[in-house]
């Protein structure tokens, strides 16, 4: 359970600093079709997550719901 208790964190450099990026930034809540999504840029995949916590995520449309309006 200790992989979901810890967020994952990728390492972003800038002037020489090492910044982590945590999930919470990366995530995001589409209110159309009511499900956490990631938009993964090395394989440009968009993941949907259902029965995700949504708490303070930022309100966005996913890719999928944009494609059908």
């Amino acid at each position: 359970m200790a992989w979901y208790l810890e967020p994952i964190r990728d390492y972003v450099r800038s002037d020489d600093k090492v910044k982590y990026k945590t999930d919470s930034r990366r995530l995001k809540y589409c209110e159309e079709c009511k499900m956490v999504w990631e938009f993964v840029h090395h394989t440009a995949t968009c993941h949907r997550y259902q029965n995700f916590p949504s708490y303070k995520l930022v309100r966005k449309s996913c890719h999928y719901c944009n494609k059908e309006s």
